[in-house]
């Protein structure tokens, strides 16, 4: 994880601009294919990162809540789109 100031930097960048050219291709299935290791890299991996950081700081608080990326992510593309 990347630090600037001694805080992480949960998106880059590079996780904006996997978003907007996303949205450019939003019909392009080859597209999201050839592009699935920066989604991974740039946004899958960051929002895990920081959803496991707010679970550990709130979890003291509110031990009944869990914050995990299976309870609050879900696919960038639904399978019945195309």
């Amino acid at each position: 994880m990347k630090k600037i100031n001694n805080h992480n930097i949960y998106f880059s960048s590079k996780s904006f601009k996997y978003f907007e050219d996303a949205d450019k291709n939003k019909n392009n299935e080859i597209w999201f294919k050839k592009n699935k290791e920066n989604y991974e890299l740039y946004v899958k991996e960051p929002m895990e990162y920081l959803l496991a950081e707010m679970n550990k700081a709130f979890a003291k608080d509110l031990p009944r809540i869990e914050i995990s990326p299976k309870k609050v992510t879900k696919p960038l593309r639904p399978k019945n789109r195309v």
